[in-house]
């Protein structure tokens, strides 16, 4: 799946990894993270325009992992 694959983002002098978090943070240098935002799906069983959220609630969520 191409959201298991990690991406960065950089401008300004901030970077942005996104991923998968038990992947990304272990190949960080230590102290290094100023901020940290690991959450799962939000808007769970929304649709915002064409887009229909992968999981219908959070229950479905759950049983997904």
């Amino acid at each position: 799946m191409e959201a298991d694959l990690p991406r960065t983002y950089e401008k300004d002098g901030h970077v942005v990894h996104w991923g998968d978090c038990l992947r990304v943070l272990p190949e960080l240098p230590d102290h290094t993270v100023d901020l940290l935002f690991a959450d799962p799906p939000y808007n769970i069983g929304k649709t915002f325009g064409s887009f229909i959220d992968e999981w219908p609630s959070d229950d479905a969520y759950d049983m997904a992992g």
